[in-house]
């Protein structure tokens, strides 16, 4: 303080010299040490938002403006500053320009004074676009073209399915929630609705894919909306334990009867009865009076019941047709009356074994078993635009789930929802087909 004194007063001492420039050289010193203080405090208070709301525009200014003043202040160096958390609506893209100044390697900032860690700043949680639609209906539809994308292709491309043999899924809106439900030619012959299908086999008589469904949800706000993935919520499962029986409208020896339910058929029996084989086609099973009473046993999947000895002596060179009713009870105490025909011959064998396609699907649910299922699905919704995907499940048996869907945003908001009572029929000799790995599920925008 006294060298300041001494300089002043040599100062005063010169000609000409005013003392109203002197205040005025003092007043300037004065105000440069404020507006500093002042600025830096505004770049500490810069960095804290910046951490605490995640945002390149403000990390960027907080360190131009420390890069600025660093040479005027000599200081121990802080921590270097933690990446900011990714943006949900950008998760899975291309990165802008500013990300790339998030993302790059922070510099160390200085700090005036003794170094104090700053107290963890509370972060806040942006609000993604897709707040605005949270909880909206997600629109489902049942996809029952027969591709051969559940196979893997060659079965399908050398023989074409028949419209009657398809297992299609049928939906229906129940109030909140949307009802997926199989149906096929063999389904409505066990409730007596018509014919079973004339096939040499269950596998012939059912061309079957596992459902597809198509997911769609348009974007009705004006902010793009960028979905992650889609959850699968099992809420419940139920295993489908009823019998499902198939008679083959050929006979090469034995009467093969084949079930492709889950279930036992309990207490068959076989009310039966002979004619040439020329009245094949007229014959009425349901209605002709059966001449002859079979009991058989109880049985999970296939039962032999061998005719040789029971069809007429005079029918036995020409060939016969053997024609009547199945009937069988299931173990939920359901009772069927399934009619058939068929043609027998001692001369030919069996149906041969066709080849066995693989099953492809996206997610593969477990009778029985209930939980939660993330898939990731990669999509921007723009505003005014469609988001489409197509989605094929599994089960590893004939059953029913009672399902959420939902499309949700890299933090979890939910875009849309829906609650789907889902019952699939998986018949029992193709269960070992189901591949166990699942496919990438995608979607389009448009």
């Amino acid at each position: 303080m006294s060298s300041f004194q001494e300089v002043l007063r040599e100062l005063m001492q010169i000609g000409g010299f005013r003392r109203d420039l002197l205040i005025a050289l003092l007043g300037f010193a004065l105000g440069a040490g404020m507006t500093f203080l002042v600025w830096r405090q505004h770049a500490d208070s810069t960095i804290a938002e910046a951490v605490s709301d995640g945002t390149s525009a403000n990390l960027q200014l907080a360190t131009t403006i420390h890069s600025r003043i660093a040479p005027s202040v000599p200081s121990t160096a802080r921590a270097p500053l933690p990446a900011p958390a990714a943006d949900p609506a950008t998760a899975g893209s291309a990165a802008p320009a500013t990300r790339q100044v998030v993302n790059a390697a922070p510099q160390p900032v200085p700090s005036v004074g003794p170094s104090v860690a700053p107290a963890a700043p509370t972060a806040k949680q942006p609000q993604p676009a897709a707040a605005a639609t949270a909880g909206a209906p997600l629109e489902i539809s049942v996809d029952n073209l027969f591709d051969g994308t559940g196979y893997n292709g060659a079965w399908h491309q050398r023989v074409r399915a028949a419209p009657n043999t398809q297992v299609v899924y049928r939906l229906d809106r129940r109030n909140d929630r949307v009802a997926i439900a199989p149906s096929s030619a063999l389904h409505k012959a066990v409730r007596g609705e018509q014919p079973l299908p004339n096939a040499a086999s269950a596998a012939e008589a059912l061309q079957w894919q596992l459902p597809r469904l198509t997911l769609k949800l348009e974007n009705k706000s004006a902010k793009p909306l960028a979905v992650a993935a889609l959850e699968l919520d099992v809420r419940r499962s139920d295993g489908n334990a009823g019998a499902l029986v198939f008679v083959p409208n050929i006979a090469g020896g034995v009467l093969e009867l084949e079930n492709v339910g889950w279930g036992k058929a309990l207490h068959p029996e076989l009310r039966l009865g002979f004619a040439p084989a020329q009245q094949f086609d007229s014959l009425q099973p349901a209605g002709a009076a059966a001449a002859q009473v079979v009991k058989l046993d109880d049985f999970d999947e296939r039962l032999r019941v061998d005719l040789r000895e029971r069809v007429p002596a005079e029918l036995r060179a020409s060939g016969a047709a053997v024609y009547g009713v199945l009937t069988y009870a299931t173990e939920a105490g359901e009772k069927y009356a399934l009619p058939f025909k068929s043609l027998f011959s001692f001369n030919r064998a069996g149906a041969p074994r066709r080849w066995r396609p693989l099953f492809f699907h996206h997610v593969l649910l477990k009778a029985g078993q209930t939980g939660v299922t993330t898939l990731p699905l990669l999509a921007k919704i723009g505003p005014g635009k469609t988001f489409e995907s197509k989605l094929r499940i599994a089960s590893d048996r004939s059953a029913r789930h009672e399902v959420v869907l939902a499309l949700k945003a890299a933090d979890g908001a939910v875009i849309a929802s829906q609650l789907l009572d889902l019952e699939i029929f998986v018949p029992r000799f193709e269960a070992a087909n189901i591949v166990r790995t699942p496919s990438t599920l995608r979607g389009v925008s448009q």
